[in-house]
């Protein structure tokens, strides 16, 4: 059946259409009638159509036949086949090909779809500034309304060949300036993202961009110090359809009836620390920041691990600016054997941080952490936080640490109730199990000097203070090779070298506990000697210790033995107190009768000791004697000029 179709008098879209855009008013068609009710009508239009026009972008219509299928179901399907050479496409080039496209124009109620693919094999070569790519099997489509200008998108699609990869990629362009590009492109298989955005991608459509993209740059280049940028697009809605890999577009357009939204997006699948990933990038149109996730099983950096507290998988969150980059999110924490249950961190190009979370090492200390930051490459960092050990707790606290020892810096240790101890460095040995450092030591108000403090996991009830050099004012020197602190019964105890009147006595048993000092050993001074004595200094109420000692043991002086003697001494003398018998035949007491004579041992220069001074009277046969003396030998005594000899010499 033949006909005249008149669509200036049609009232429908599509008629306005091409009475309007394509200049048909009548045309003569075809109708046909299938047995099965189906119906055809087909017109050919003998002319060639302006389809759009801007600029230097142009794409003419010819070969045109119009076609109105209708089916079973009564919808119409209206449609516009032809060829169509498309020339001024590429802004990049000059004088390139006109491309010869064939295809439809499907004119539906209320939109309008262009469809058209290459005849013939010809590729175009750099494709938008894209250098070193081929497209080929290319196809040009579009839609929009029927609201001039008609087309709202428009643009190629095709196979990109770079270097030996296959790539789906589709150019969009700005119907308002077809210089202006969307770009969408999608890969099958794993491709280097920063090879691609440095290569073929910033060569091409990013140089439209009116600002800078190093910041792109930046993030790659932070991602690429742990991460393998070998990438490839993902189905991330479960669709079927792979979404693309790189999304950049520098104007708002709409695809399949989707919104896209001007700016950088990229999505793909990777492998980050050995597991498979998922990243998504975004940035607006300006790159003045970047950000994006990263989807990962675990984080494995060796001395550390970092895994997912929810769906077994980390959700990281990306940021960069120009002034800073990392990856931020909270999840379960390894470290020094210990397991945390959720930790927020941060990675950086160069750290991780983590914040606010407790940490045990091997039962020897407890930290409440502020910040924990710690170096990629090596595993060494450094933190702040609040330190609980042996009993102290230690606000504010610094330390260091590597892969395997922490270090606590400037801290003071009260211990046994009475002992502090400064240390410039207290380090954990996480693989021993110890701790150790040296400082400086004091108790009863005054430094005693310098030891080396440390304990492990074996028991934790005692702390070892090696090398300890130790002194009680001006009185008594320590030194001791291994002090024990008692943390339990609060005392401190240990075998080794004390020193009175600047001699030295060795193999002494030497003990501190809150109310003072004692030193059990024999002391002697060759003229006078004690013999199983303790030293014993006292604290005073004012905590401070006494400036003097007590001596108590058995005393032997001129050979004679006297039992159960008690003296004192300071820095410069050790006195001697009491009644004094000389095998029954002389008394040394006090002048006058009284109970006590006193016998003074001063304090030599050259630590040789050959006399002593005696403040009382010696009595004979109950008569009281006086001028006498003590020879320099220490065993004579000269009484009136009786020579009196003792046990030694007499022997």
């Amino acid at each position: 059946m033949i006909g005249d179709v008149n669509f200036e008098n049609l009232h429908a879209n599509f008629a306005n259409f091409i009475h309007s855009q394509l200049g048909v008013t009548c045309l003569k068609v075809y109708i046909t009638f299938n047995p099965v009710g189906l119906v055809n009508l087909t017109g050919n239009i003998p002319r060639n159509i302006l389809l759009y026009s801007l600029n230097d972008f142009n794409a003419t219509f010819s070969n045109l036949l119009l076609g109105l299928d209708i089916g079973s179901d009564l919808k119409p399907s209206f449609g516009v086949t032809g060829n169509l050479a498309i020339q001024g496409y590429d802004p990049t080039q000059k004088d390139e090909p006109v491309l010869f496209l064939a295809g439809k124009l499907a004119l539906e109620p209320e939109s309008i779809t262009a469809c058209f693919f290459q005849e013939g094999k010809n590729s175009w070569c750099n494709p938008y500034g894209l250098v070193g790519t081929e497209l080929r099997n290319i196809g040009f489509q579009g839609g929009g309304t029927y609201l001039p200008p008609y087309f709202d998108n428009f643009g190629f699609i095709g196979n990109l060949k770079w270097q030996e990869v296959d790539l789906e990629v589709a150019f969009l362009l700005d119907t308002n300036d077809p210089k202006k590009l969307a770009f969408l492109l999608t890969t099958h298989e794993p491709v280097n993202l920063v090879d691609l955005w440095q290569g073929p991608i910033a060569s091409g459509v990013l140089k439209q961009a009116s600002s800078s993209i190093s910041l792109v740059n930046k993030t790659l280049e932070f991602l690429n110090t742990f991460l393998d940028l070998n990438i490839e697009s993902i189905d991330r809605h479960g669709d079927g359809k792979l979404d693309p890999l790189v999304k950049y577009v520098l104007f708002p357009t709409t695809i399949a009836g989707q919104p896209i939204s001007e700016g950088l997006e990229i999505n793909g699948k990777m492998t980050a620390w050995g597991h498979e990933a998922t990243l998504t990038l975004y940035g607006d149109k300006t790159f003045n920041k970047v950000e994006g996730s990263l989807n990962v099983p675990e984080i494995d950096l060796g001395f550390l691990k970092i895994g997912g507290t929810n769906d077994d998988c980390l959700d990281l969150a990306l940021k960069v600016t120009p002034n800073e980059q990392y990856l931020m999110g909270d999840g379960y924490v390894k470290f020094f054997d210990n397991e945390i249950a959720k930790v927020e961190f941060q990675i950086t190009p160069t750290n991780v941080i983590f914040k606010d979370f407790d940490l045990s090492l091997v039962n020897l200390l407890a930290i409440d952490v502020d910040t924990l930051s710690i170096e990629l490459e090596s595993g060494c960092g450094s933190g702040i936080g609040k330190i609980l050990v042996l009993g102290n707790t230690l606000a504010g606290t610094t330390f260091d640490f590597t892969r395997d020892s922490l270090t606590l810096k400037n801290t003071k240790l009260n211990l046994a109730g009475f002992l502090t101890v400064d240390l410039p460095t207290l380090t954990v040995n996480v693989t021993n199990k110890s701790a150790s450092g040296t400082g400086n030591i004091t108790a009863f108000n005054q430094s005693l000097g310098s030891g080396t403090l440390s304990f492990n996991t074996s028991n934790t009830s005692f702390v070892t203070i090696d090398n300890g050099s130790l002194g009680l004012g001006d009185v008594v020197k320590l030194n001791v090779p291994s002090f024990k602190v008692d943390l339990t019964n609060k005392k401190l105890f240990g075998v080794g070298d004390i020193t009175l009147l600047g001699k030295q006595f060795t193999s002494s048993g030497i003990s501190l506990n809150e109310s003072g000092f004692q030193a059990h050993s024999n002391f002697n001074f060759g003229i006078l000697a004690f013999s199983g004595a303790t030293v014993t200094f006292n604290k005073k109420t004012n905590g401070n210790i006494d400036n003097s000692a007590s001596v108590a043991g058995n005393l032997k002086f001129l050979g004679y033995n006297f039992a159960n003697v008690t003296a004192s001494v300071n820095s410069s003398r050790l006195t001697v107190s009491g009644s004094f018998n000389f095998g029954g035949l002389f008394i040394l007491k006090g002048a006058n009768n009284k109970k006590n004579a006193t016998i003074t041992l001063n304090k030599a220069k050259n630590e040789v000791y050959r006399s002593v001074s005696i403040a009382g009277s010696f009595y004979l046969l109950g008569k009281e004697l006086t001028s006498l003396a003590v020879s320099e030998q220490g065993q004579t005594l000269k009484v009136f000029g009786i020579k009196i000899i003792g046990k030694a010499e007499r022997n």
